[in-house]
């Protein structure tokens, strides 16, 4: 069965106005403020540029520890929606693979709005203080500036994020609350990965390695890397929904 247009939306306005998504709202101010907060120094130093303070922030391991924590809460809450809520739906689908394909549109939806939502908020707040603003510089030794190298590290951030959402969400969908070991492994990781800059030549499968500030020896390079990572996500995900799409064992409302 096709979900038409209108029921698609529809179904998408409920999730969000739920009192679930609600909750994740009100965390994601708080997030936001303190994102603001925890990004307006580097080494003991004021950041007026609004580009570097995202930089910073968005390597930071303490804000990685909590926006993933949300991320995963976020992508459950979607699951567990659409199996109680939306059932009459479910039942039918005409195919695993069917079902499986219905949530996950659901999951990159709400994913997607809760990173915009956080975005607009981190934003707004940074746009009210006076002293911010949009600072052109030079991007340690890429020769690039920050502004060249920003919109690069945000799509590598939200394609991992998004990726890691689908993961998640398959191995919630597979293994219900054993699939919080992810989770956890995710945020030990980003705990004890070193944090302070430094220079790599090699490519790395550590996922916290994309997180940190952490540079190679051109710009090129990373790039190159990041593509090979987001590469190797994609096998994964692949690989995972051909599980899920066989899994016999796996609940279906």
């Amino acid at each position: 069965m096709k979900v038409s247009q209108t029921r698609w939306m529809s179904i998408g306005q409920y999730v969000s106005s739920s009192h679930k998504f609600k909750t994740i709202f009100l965390l994601l101010i708080f997030l936001a403020i303190y994102a603001v907060l925890a990004a307006g120094g580097n080494g003991g130093e004021y950041q007026a540029s609004i580009i570097d303070s995202a930089l910073t922030i968005l390597s930071f391991n303490i804000f990685n520890i909590i926006f993933f924590a949300l991320l995963w809460k976020n992508t459950v809450d979607v699951c567990t929606l659409m199996n109680t809520k939306f059932d009459f739906i479910i039942m039918r689908l005409q195919s695993r693979k069917k079902y499986i394909l219905f949530v996950l549109k659901y999951v990159l939806l709400m994913n997607i709005l809760f990173m915009v939502l956080f975005a607009i908020l981190y934003l707004s707040i940074n746009l009210f203080i006076p002293s911010k603003n949009f600072m052109i510089a030079d991007y340690e030794f890429y020769g690039i500036s920050n502004m060249q190298y920003f919109p690069f590290f945000l799509f590598r951030y939200v394609s991992i994020s998004l990726l890691l959402s689908v993961i998640f969400a398959l191995l919630y969908l597979n293994f219900k609350k054993k699939s919080i070991w992810m989770i956890l492994l995710v945020i030990a990781g980003f705990l004890v990965f070193p944090i302070q800059f430094s220079v790599h030549s090699t490519f790395s499968l550590f996922l916290w390695t994309y997180f940190c500030p952490i540079a190679y020896e051109s710009f090129y390079r990373e790039v190159l890397y990041s593509i090979l990572y987001l590469l190797v996500l994609l096998a994964i995900t692949f690989g995972l929904g051909f599980y899920s799409c066989r899994n016999k064992r796996m609940d279906i409302a």
